[in-house]
């Protein structure tokens, strides 16, 4: 049966275009352009589009997090439900991808043991039971250890507590999904 890539979180690298490129595109063709940024949900990218002209990586962002610091809390569960599941994306990970994979490489997360593989999946089972919603953490600031323990420290949280900090964890993604695909010569894509 054939792997539905996308929905796992794994699509292709599109052509990256400069920020004046992303600042003049129209509406329908920013949401796409920048629909993977946030989850493949481009109405989060469209409720920015009417904030151009945008002068750096950083202002866009800034505008993205506005738009969900302002969701209600019931929308923000609901973008955290948009991404795919830890295990689900290990399982499918694989040199093949390693464009795509280099922030799960960086972490130790494309080399794992069968038992680590398993204390994982068991972690985010027990996550996703009790909050409803995938463990969301961005891999480009996590190696293995970091995110076996995430998994066990936010487990204890309350579920206001998960969905505060899922959703910082979705403004780090987005600053590097941003990266790789708008040019900007001001910015440093680690400077988050």
């Amino acid at each position: 049966m054939p792997v539905n890539l996308v929905k796992l979180g794994i699509v292709a690298m599109a052509k990256v275009k400069s920020l004046e490129d992303i600042n003049n595109l129209g509406y329908k063709e920013f949401g796409d352009y920048l629909a993977n940024v946030v989850a493949k949900t481009p109405m989060i990218p469209l409720a920015a589009w009417s904030d151009r002209p945008f002068c750096s990586v950083r202002d866009l962002h800034a505008t993205l997090c506005k738009f969900l610091d302002n969701l209600p809390f019931q929308g923000k569960e609901g973008l955290l439900r948009c991404y795919p599941d830890l295990p689900s994306r290990l399982a499918i990970a694989s040199n093949s991808f390693r464009d795509i994979n280099e922030p799960s490489r960086r972490a130790g997360l494309l080399t794992l043991s069968s038992d680590d593989l398993e204390l994982i999946t068991d972690l985010n089972d027990k996550y996703t039971r009790k909050f409803g919603f995938p463990f969301v953490i961005c891999v480009n600031e996590s190696k293995r250890h970091a995110i076996v323990q995430g998994l066990q420290l936010r487990l204890k949280h309350s579920r206001q507590e998960e969905v505060l900090m899922g959703i910082a964890n979705v403004k780090q993604i987005i600053w590097y999904e941003l990266f790789k695909l708008v040019q900007d010569t001001t910015e440093d894509s680690s400077a988050f």
